[in-house]
């Protein structure tokens, strides 16, 4: 069975690209990353080119006070007044909604964004 590949904006190592199971493990391995239940993003916050991707936080990340992800800055629209915070996890999915892995080119349009 072959892994997915996802990226993690982690508050203390960066940008990290790491392969995990297929479904369910997902589920927990988001919960494992953002240390907790977690919650998505709102697409429309995030420059058009980032719209397509999943991003997952921790759902109570500033009641558990977590420290603010700035990585993730470089991924939002210059207006987006909200601020993020503790690890973040991002993947994608195809036209039926199933994760599938982030490509190269994925993988080197968040590098560079960065």
């Amino acid at each position: 069975m072959e892994g997915k590949t996802v990226i993690i904006l982690d508050i203390d190592e960066g940008l990290k690209v790491v392969t995990y199971g297929q479904e369910p493990e997902m589920y927990e391995n988001i919960q494992k990353v953002v240390g907790g239940r977690f919650e998505s993003i709102p697409p429309i916050n995030f420059k058009k080119k980032f719209r397509d991707y999943y991003f997952f936080v921790n759902e109570g990340g500033r009641m558990l006070k977590l420290p603010k992800n700035e990585l993730i800055d470089s991924y939002l629209e210059p207006d987006c007044e909200t601020f993020y915070v503790g690890n973040v996890f991002i993947l994608k999915s195809d036209e039926n909604g199933d994760t599938i892995s982030l490509t190269k080119e994925d993988i080197e349009l968040f590098k560079k964004t960065l």
